[in-house]
């Protein structure tokens, strides 16, 4: 009787580890959702007239440029710069 007690203590111990297991994983999956969330909300409130600084190759020089434009330039380059790679890549030859 004493060992069966035991036994019935060491699974129920099992168990309770299993469901702390759970509890834990599910509740860093719900953060981890609501992170992302979160950081795609903040990608979204940026200031298109705010000024954005980037340091770029020059054409004919080694050494890169400070540009500073609005969100807004910068948004639409790499939009033109997509649209015209996929352009090039859909055409036939």
């Amino acid at each position: 009787d004493c060992g069966n007690q035991e036994n019935r203590m060491g699974n129920l111990m099992k168990l309770r580890l299993i469901v702390v297991s759970i509890l834990l994983s599910m509740s860093a999956v719900a953060y981890s959702a609501h992170h992302e969330e979160g950081e795609k909300v903040k990608k979204e409130r940026v200031d298109k007239n705010a000024k954005v600084c980037k340091r770029l190759e020059v054409p004919g020089s080694h050494i890169k440029k400070r540009i500073c434009k609005p969100q807004r330039y910068w948004d639409k380059l790499t939009k033109d710069s997509q649209d015209l790679s996929q352009e090039m890549s859909s055409r036939p030859g």
